[in-house]
């Protein structure tokens, strides 16, 4: 299967101001003739990639797990307990950022992939946070797919309309600063 990934914020996964993530993922059913749109997208609003898939006439999959999933694999206090908060950057001023879990977050991102893999297609889009942009690529590839990756808050428009973000590491900790909004 031909996957491409694209990380984003959630924010950005369901509010799209200036219509170039709209575009993005049409041009990307086009020319990458894809079957299927799947997205982490449990508890958000209706997605921008729900209404492509939509008018696409394409299937769609929500393929995040839900309470009940989380709870049965012992994730759920974990994940409602992410670290999250402002973090201090070295300009002195204050970020949103968010933490990735490697236990909680790897137990997720091992469960879409296991949903994407039933579906017998030749090409889909996947869209998540950011955070699991580069580890869920890592797995699609190592369930036999052919992966690309796209980070959405590397885009011009993202950042022209939401700001420079990134993903930082350090001392085994990985967490997404997010622009100040």
């Amino acid at each position: 299967m031909n996957v491409t990934v694209i990380g984003t914020d959630h924010k950005a996964q369901w509010a799209d101001p200036t219509g170039d993530f709209q575009e993005l993922l049409q041009r990307l059913v086009r020319e990458a003739d894809v079957k299927l749109i799947a997205e982490e997208a449990y508890k958000l609003p209706t997605t921008v990639g729900f209404r492509v898939a939509c008018r696409a006439n394409l299937p769609w999959l929500d393929f995040d797990m839900d309470d009940s999933e989380r709870l049965r694999a012992g994730i759920y206090e974990e994940l409602n307990s992410r670290p999250s908060g402002p973090v201090i950057k070295e300009d002195g001023t204050m970020a949103p950022a968010e933490s990735y879990l490697p236990h909680a977050d790897g137990i997720r991102e091992a469960h879409w992939v296991k949903r994407l893999m039933r579906h017998e297609i030749n090409s889909a889009v996947v869209i998540c946070g950011v955070l699991h942009l580069s580890p869920l690529a890592a797995r699609l590839r190592n369930a036999g797919c052919t992966v690309k990756e796209r980070n959405m808050c590397e885009e011009t428009w993202y950042q022209n309309k939401f700001g420079r973000c990134k993903i930082m590491e350090e001392n085994g900790r990985r967490w997404f600063e997010f622009p100040a909004r």
